[in-house]
């Protein structure tokens, strides 16, 4: 039997049990909201609350003895787990979330609640259901279409939060565990006793992070580039260009370029002209579904109508179902020619950051 097999069968077992825990508990977050808010019931959010609070300690706790990778069924089949973690784009996941929780109220449940009704043979949760897979279709269509895109985050896919704020986890944790305290004390009465606890621990988090930050060493990171006259020009030149190659436009993309232009990719691949250059992108444009590039200027120097820029950039660059890496950094150097009223790329160096 093969890991792919294996791991199909884990997940079938998994998905089996999952299915009636959620039946016989009734788990769906719209009937837990309804009960607690409506009727003054809050056993199923309890639980909830209990449920991510033991999931937020165990995980950290995977994390911290490196068990992640080790006991994700994703690995056992060679696919990125990152490749199903969508960047944080804090607007989308914003409206997105506002969206979906009018849709859950719409519908009568959520995710998870019109599943297991399906089950029980409710008409009203496999229309709801449809409506769900519609609403996937269409958002990966307007995705495809560039209409969505392209996505800017942050951080990349499967990045952690403590990796985000550079602080230990162990202080996040504690916080955490308080604020769901502090919501099971808030739903029942006579919550003094967890008050006074949750006090005492948020009282050791502020210590602990105010001791991190105090023996933290803070490494100096360079001022922003302060960009003037043709450099700002410059700028907004390869901004466009990398939103273009983004929009997966190998025309546009290579109407950046002279015809004369030389192209080195991070594989090492001498392109030596436009068609080359044209041709290499429509490969890479027809290979992913989706194609992302963005960076910032670290040093722009200009002399006598030729300029070289270089980028401090970022890949991300992905096919469904596949196992491309999430985001790939790189160095950009660029050396360019005023044609007119505008800049033409003369040689384009893209080099893995690291191997410079």
């Amino acid at each position: 039997m093969t890991d792919f097999q294996v791991t199909l069968l884990l997940a079938l077992a998994v998905g089996i049990i999952l299915g009636f825990i959620f039946q016989r508990g009734q788990f769906c977050m719209t009937l837990m909201l309804t009960e607690s808010t409506l009727f003054r019931n809050h056993r199923r959010l309890t639980g909830l609350i209990l449920a991510v609070l033991v999931s937020v300690i165990l995980f950290n706790i995977s994390v911290s003895l490196g068990l992640r990778d080790r006991l994700n069924l994703l690995k056992s089949i060679d696919v990125d787990p990152a490749f199903f973690q969508a960047p944080l784009v804090i607007e989308r996941s914003l409206v997105g979330g506002l969206v979906f929780g009018i849709g859950m109220i719409l519908a009568g449940g959520c995710v998870a609640g019109i599943l297991f009704r399906i089950g029980e043979g409710q008409l009203s949760s496999a229309i709801s259901f449809l409506g769900l897979m519609a609403g996937f279709g269409l958002a990966m269509t307007l995705e495809v279409l560039g209409i969505l895109g392209p996505e800017v985050s942050l951080s990349t896919s499967g990045t952690l939060l403590p990796q985000i704020l550079q602080v230990s986890s162990a202080p996040l944790v504690i916080l955490a565990a308080a604020f769901l305290l502090a919501i099971l004390a808030a739903l029942y009465r006579g919550g003094r006793i967890i008050l006074v606890i949750i006090m005492f621990m948020l009282s050791i988090a502020l210590a602990t992070v105010l001791y991190y930050e105090r023996t933290q060493i803070v490494q100096p990171t360079a001022p922003p580039l302060q960009l003037t006259g043709d450099q700002i020009e410059i700028d907004r030149f390869i901004n466009d260009f990398h939103v273009t190659v983004s929009n997966r436009s190998s025309s546009k993309a290579v109407s950046f370029f002279t015809n004369d232009a030389v192209m080195v990719p991070p594989g090492g691949t001498i392109l030596r002209n436009a068609s080359m250059i044209k041709r290499y992108y429509e490969e890479e444009f027809t290979r992913y579904h989706q194609y992302i590039v963005y960076g910032r200027p670290s040093r722009i120097e200009v002399i006598d109508g030729r300029a070289t820029a270089i980028y401090s950039s970022g890949l991300r660059a992905w096919t469904l179902g596949a196992t491309q890496p999430p985001y790939i950094p790189y160095r950009e150097t660029f050396t360019l020619i005023r044609q007119g009223d505008s800049w033409k790329i003369e040689s384009l160096v893209m080099t893995a950051r690291g191997a410079e």
